[in-house]
């Protein structure tokens, strides 16, 4: 039995190999979870008010400590404003991504205000352009 259990220990070198690949593919997974926040940002941004970007861009620094609620107060906001499935993305077709983890919640709200962000400060300077 002893033998047994020695031959399914990993030595050192094969458990930081693995933990290394585990590392890299769960960082990998966030990236791809990120980038679809921020596409699906760039598309919903179209359908928010100016007070909406207004909110945003003073919020923008808080993203750090972002979290799981707040995927969930993204997805209400949203419906005030327009269906997702309209946008091409809706939270069922997230489920295989973002059920992993809180990690992925967090990623995607993260990536959704910088894809937001990101047509906002292409247009702002025209928007508020005043012709008064």
């Amino acid at each position: 039995m002893a033998v047994t259990l020695k031959e399914l220990t990993i030595d050192s070198g094969e458990r930081e190999t693995l933990i290394e690949r585990l590392r890299l593919e769960r960082k990998a997974v966030l990236i791809q979870i990120k980038e679809k926040g921020f596409k699906f940002g760039q598309k919903s941004a179209h359908n928010l008010s100016y007070q909406d970007f207004q909110r945003l861009e003073q919020r923008k620094d808080i993203t750090a400590s972002l979290d799981a609620a707040d995927f969930e107060n993204m997805w209400e906001f949203l419906n005030a404003h327009k269906p997702q499935a309209e946008m091409g993305l809706d939270e069922e077709g997230l489920c295989g991504l973002l059920v992993i983890s809180e990690h992925n919640k967090s990623a995607f709200v993260k990536g959704w205000i910088e894809g937001v962000l990101s047509v906002w400060n292409d247009i702002k300077n025209q928007v508020n352009t005043t012709d008064l």
